[in-house]
C-alpha cells in the first residue's frame, strides 16, 4: 500500500516592486517602503489584512489616517431623544451606553479605514433559540446582550445578489466567518490533552448585523482601504523622514588636509584614526600641524521645506484630511477655522448621519423591541424618539453655562406666558439630561427602578422648600 502525503499548507507569496528608493528590494524591509504585491494563493486573503492591520499599529502616519475621522466622528457621541417621556429617554440612553456604542462604533469605522470594510453585529437572548444562519425576528428577542465590531479579516466570504434585474441587487444576504478555535483541555504540565479539530466555519444572516464599506462598487464584495490607496503618499513621508534623519546625522563633516598622515605607515594610520573618531564627532579641541588645514562641510538644505510641503499635500488630497489637521497645527473654534477645515467638518458630520445615524436607530429599535427594556417590548414607530448629535466642538464651561441660561430663561417666558405648565417645563428640562451642551442634572425620573421615597424625606423636603419661601419672601412656583 502506498502511503499517502501530507499536502503542505500553502504559504502566502510576496511580490515587492521595490522597497524604498535606494535599494530597489536589497536592503531589509524597513519604513518607507511600498505594499507587498500579493500573489493569489489560499492565504493571500488573510495575510493581506493582517498586514494591513500591523501596519496600522506600527506606523504612525498610517494610525493617524485611519483613526483621525473615526475619532472626530464619535468624540462627543450622541444622544437619543424622546420628546415629553424623560423617563424612558433615560432608560433606553442607559442601555444604549451599557452596549459600549460610541466605543464600538469607533473600532468599526477605524476597521473600515484600515481594511475597506467593518461589520458591527449584535449578540441577543431570543425567547426561542434560533441559529445565526437565520433572520432575526425582532418579536423574539428577550435581550440584547452586546454589540461587537470586527473589520474584514476573518470574514471568508460575503454572499450579495449580483443579479441587476432583482430588486435587492447588490444588498448583502449573509457573511461566513472563519471557525474560532476552540481550546482543549490541558494536563498539570499545560500540554494539551486532546486532539485541536478544525473548527466550522460561522455563517450569519445580514439581520444580525451591520456592513459599512469604504468605495465599494457593483462588482466589489468588499470595500477599499484608505491605507492601501494612501500607500504611495505614506511612503513617501515616511521615506523623507528617513533622509531627513540622515540628513542631520551627517549635517555636519570635519574634514583635514594632511599630507603627513599619508606618509605614516599602517600601524600609524589605525592609530591616527581611532583618535580622530573619538575627537572629530564633537566640538573637540583638534592640535594639527602648520601645513595641515580643517575644515567643516554642512549639508545643503535648502529647499528642503518645499519638498515636504508637497509630500504633505498629496497625503492631505489622498485622504481627504487637511494638512493643518494631519499635523495638529490646526487649534481655535470651528467658527473661526479656514474653509478647508470647515468642508473637513462638514464631511465629518456626513459621516455621522450617513454611516453613524442608520446604525444608531438600529441599535435603539433592537432594545425597544426587546422585553428586558422600558417594561417590554414596544413597536418603535409608536413612540416618538430621534438621535441628536453633539456638536463636534466640545464647549467649555462658559459656553455649557450660557447654553443652560438661555435654554431655561426659554422655559421661563413659555410658562410665564401660559403657554406650558411648569410641570412639563420640568420635562422638557430632565431631556436635556443626556446633553452634553447643557449642564443639567435633573434630579427625579431616571433608568434605575424608581425607589419609594419615605414620609420623613417627604416631610424634610417641605420644611426646606418652606425655608427657602420665607427667605425669599415670596413662594416659589405656580399652580397649573
Amino acid at each position: 500500500m502506498s502511503k499517502k502525503k501530507n499536502k503542505k499548507k500553502s504559504k502566502p507569496m510576496l511580490g515587492f516592486d521595490f522597497i524604498d528608493y535606494e535599494s530597489k528590494g536589497v536592503t531589509p524591509q524597513r519604513f518607507g517602503d511600498t505594499l507587498p504585491q500579493m500573489v493569489n494563493t489560499a492565504d493571500a486573503r488573510l495575510y493581506k489584512y493582517k498586514w494591513l492591520m500591523n501596519f496600522y499599529k506600527t506606523n504612525a502616519l498610517a494610525n493617524r489616517i485611519a483613526s483621525m475621522t473615526a475619532q472626530e466622528a464619535t468624540r462627543n457621541h450622541w444622544r437619543l431623544v424622546m420628546p415629553h417621556n424623560d423617563k424612558k429617554q433615560a432608560v433606553y440612553q442607559k442601555a444604549l451606553n451599557d452596549l459600549q456604542d460610541r466605543q464600538n462604533i469607533t473600532n468599526e469605522l477605524i476597521y473600515r479605514n484600515v481594511t475597506g470594510s467593518a461589520y458591527l453585529n449584535v449578540n441577543v437572548d431570543e425567547k426561542e433559540k434560533t441559529d445565526l444562519s437565520t433572520p432575526l425576528d425582532v418579536h423574539n428577542i428577550l435581550r440584547v446582550n452586546s454589540i461587537n465590531a470586527f473589520g474584514q479579516t476573518h470574514v471568508r466570504k460575503n454572499e450579495i445578489c449580483n443579479d441587476p434585474t432583482k430588486k435587492n441587487f447588490n444588498k448583502e444576504k449573509s457573511i461566513v466567518l472563519d471557525g474560532l478555535q476552540e481550546g482543549v483541555d490541558t494536563d498539570k504540565n499545560g500540554n494539551p490533552t486532546g486532539a485541536i479539530q478544525d473548527p466550522p466555519p460561522i455563517k450569519i444572516d445580514a439581520s444580525r448585523y451591520q456592513h459599512i464599506s469604504l468605495d465599494k462598487f457593483e462588482d466589489d464584495a468588499v470595500g477599499t482601504s484608505l491605507l492601501e490607496r494612501c500607500m504611495d503618499q505614506i511612503k513617501t513621508l515616511d521615506t523623507a523622514e528617513y533622509s531627513t534623519g540622515k540628513m542631520l546625522y551627517e549635517y555636519n563633516l570635519k574634514v583635514i588636509n594632511s599630507d603627513s598622515y599619508f606618509q605614516n605607515g599602517d600601524e600609524q594610520q589605525k592609530i591616527d584614526n581611532r583618535q580622530l573618531r573619538q575627537g572629530m564627532t564633537t566640538e573637540s579641541v583638534v592640535i594639527i600641524g602648520g601645513e595641515d588645514k580643517l575644515q567643516k562641510i554642512s549639508t545643503n538644505a535648502g529647499g528642503i521645506d518645499s519638498l515636504f510641503n508637497f509630500a504633505w499635500q498629496q497625503l492631505s488630497a489622498a485622504t481627504g484630511i487637511p494638512k493643518s489637521i494631519l499635523t495638529g497645527e490646526q487649534s481655535g473654534t470651528l467658527a473661526g477655522a479656514s474653509q478647508d477645515v470647515v468642508n473637513y467638518y462638514n464631511k465629518i458630520k456626513a459621516i455621522q448621519e450617513q454611516v453613524i445615524r442608520p446604525q444608531i436607530e438600529w441599535l435603539v429599535r433592537l432594545l425597544m423591541w426587546s422585553e428586558n427594556v422600558g417594561g417590554g417590548s414596544e413597536d418603535p414607530d409608536s413612540l416618538n424618539w430621534h438621535i441628536e448629535f453633539e456638536p463636534l466642538d466640545s464647549p467649555d464651561d462658559k459656553t455649557k453655562n450660557e447654553n443652560f441660561a438661555t435654554f431655561a430663561n426659554a422655559l421661563r417666558q413659555l410658562t410665564d406666558g401660559g403657554i406650558i405648565g411648569v410641570d412639563e417645563a420640568h420635562q422638557m428640562l430632565a431631556g436635556q439630561a443626556n446633553n452634553a451642551s447643557i449642564p443639567v442634572e435633573v434630579q427625579g425620573d431616571s433608568a434605575d427602578d424608581d425607589q419609594e421615597i419615605s414620609q420623613d424625606e417627604i416631610a424634610e423636603y417641605q420644611k426646606q422648600k418652606k425655608q427657602i419661601e420665607q427667605e425669599l419672601g415670596e413662594p416659589h412656583g405656580k399652580k397649573t
